[in-house]
């Protein structure tokens, strides 16, 4: 941590933050492909993510508060990833708040403890979903699948 402000002078946090989404966009871009990545289901899903990912309350949830602060990229493959990220972090910031106070030893009460922490995380992760209807979310879903397995092929997890 002590190297952080020496490391905004060399990189302003604005400045590093649009050259990882530059750079990740682009990486995205290069994994799926000019054929998936300029397609109308990309497209969809960027739309959809972006509904979810903007639609969750910041309260208690840093990370994703910080992202969703930034703006929203207007190319889809670009957005995509940044509501992606959104998403992620929305999820891991309720999974730091399932954490507080939990015992994670593994005893049976420590691997008991463990499984109600993700199931509140689960149940936290919730909300921006919720914005989606139904049919939004199967067609989410349906989206991502070319796109999931295109990034798993490439070895992304």
């Amino acid at each position: 941590m002590r190297h952080i402000p020496s490391a905004w002078e060399t990189i302003p946090p604005e400045a590093s933050a649009a050259a990882r989404e530059r750079g990740s966009a682009a990486s995205l871009r290069r994994i799926l492909g000019d054929e998936l990545a300029g397609s109308p289901g990309l497209a969809c899903a960027a739309y959809l993510t972006t509904k979810a990912a903007t639609s969750a309350p910041t309260a208690g949830r840093v990370m994703y508060a910080g992202l969703r602060a930034r703006p929203v990229p207007g190319d889809p493959v670009a957005r995509l990833w940044h509501s992606a990220n959104m998403l992620r972090e929305h999820r891991g910031d309720g999974h730091v708040a399932a954490l507080v106070g939990a015992d994670g030893r593994f005893t049976d009460a420590g691997r008991e403890t463990k499984r109600r922490v993700e199931a509140l995380t689960d149940e936290l992760a919730t909300p921006p979903y919720e914005a989606l209807s139904p049919a939004e979310l199967d067609e989410l879903i349906a989206e991502l699948e070319p796109i999931t397995a295109r990034l798993v092929a490439a070895g992304s997890r």
